[in-house]
């Protein structure tokens, strides 16, 4: 399947403003294509991806000019401004003739995890040939914070450059949030709050339709769908732990829309904590939502999953930017937004 990036650049003030933004934040919608929109646009509410739209810059006309368009050299290529063969990110793996083996892009055997005991956190930016819009800031203005989350770690890792304060992924095995020890020695103190309060175990367990079924385009099952662990078909509702045999699986877990919104929290929680927008020095906050190209490849772009997702990702959106507007004002945060495909 194609994969699709979607991306949101959100810019607190008008890059004409006088004053240096508070925060810049980077919203990643992996695989999402374009005709979501609006396809699924009378069931948006207003103040997420209708927001965008109605209130911010949208690129009807543009290209990709590389192959693949995997996750990825997708997120290398956002944020770095280049193409895979200046950035190094070639695809998700591929085979290395100095070692003689396939090797994972973020993939880096001389760190180690840390937040778990897997070995889910030996990853960083070691393959990353340039630098991103983020190193930029940070060799520009060395006080600024750079945090990145994603549920994947190429997600995390390659948004947040070389000189990242913290990225975090979440791990399949404990169902929290890890780091590796590029970043740091230890998980800051609020992350290992966050992942004892709000981890997999934490979030709904039942997904059921978020709308009335009349609402819906999609139907609900297809051959070519992928039937989960524990599941007869690929139908809703989904009771991620009777699937589980009365626990959550993890690695099924990134595949509900519960995981969106525990890394919606998860960003909310490092504007609070990392004390984003603060002072004086800009800061960027990069956020990769994974679990839509996760389902997308389960049960496909016209799945009633898919599209029930985006209703539940559009409302997350909306938490998000009403955090952040009233963290920061609601006349100083959306004035410049720009959707690329």
């Amino acid at each position: 399947m194609k994969k699709i990036l979607f991306t949101l650049f959100v810019f607190p003030f008008t890059i004409f403003a006088q004053n240096k933004p508070k925060v810049v934040v980077g919203i990643v919608v992996d695989q999402m294509c374009y005709e979501y929109l609006y396809r699924f646009q009378s069931n948006f509410g207003k103040d997420g991806f209708n927001r965008f739209l109605q209130k911010g810059m949208n690129c009807r006309n543009t290209l990709y000019n590389y192959v693949p368009t995997y996750t990825g050299p997708g997120h290398a290529s956002i944020y770095t401004g280049t193409t895979p063969s200046n950035h190094g990110i070639v695809g998700n793996e591929w085979f290395e003739s100095s070692s003689n083996k396939v090797v994972n892009c973020i993939e880096d055997k001389n760190v180690q995890t840390v937040g778990s005991d897997s070995k889910n956190g030996q990853a960083s930016p070691l393959r990353l040939k340039t630098y991103t819009i983020t190193d930029q800031l940070k060799m520009t203005y060395p006080n600024a914070k750079v945090i990145s989350v994603s549920h994947k770690d190429r997600g995390a890792v390659l948004p947040g450059g070389h000189l990242s304060d913290g990225s975090y992924w979440y791990d399949n095995t404990t169902g929290t949030f890890i780091s590796s020890t590029y970043y740091k020695k230890q998980l800051p103190e609020w992350i290992q709050q966050f992942n004892k309060a709000n981890n997999a175990d934490s979030y709904g367990h039942t997904w059921e339709l978020l709308l009335e079924a009349n609402k819906y385009q999609s139907k609900d099952e297809s051959p070519y769908e992928v039937v989960l662990s524990g599941k007869n078909a690929p139908t809703f509702p989904y009771n991620f732990k009777e699937m589980g045999g009365g626990k959550i699986n993890y690695k099924q877990f990134v595949y509900s829309p519960f995981a969106n919104s525990l890394l919606t929290d998860l960003a909310i929680q490092a504007i609070q904590n990392e004390g984003i927008g603060q002072d004086k020095q800009t800061d960027f906050l990069c956020v990769s939502y994974s679990t839509p190209d996760i389902v997308g490849h389960a049960f496909g772009p016209y799945s009633l999953e898919i599209e029930d997702l985006y209703y539940r990702l559009d409302r997350e959106l909306s938490k998000l930017l009403g955090h952040l507007e009233k963290r920061f004002g609601k006349d100083e945060f959306i004035r410049k937004a720009g959707i690329t495909e």
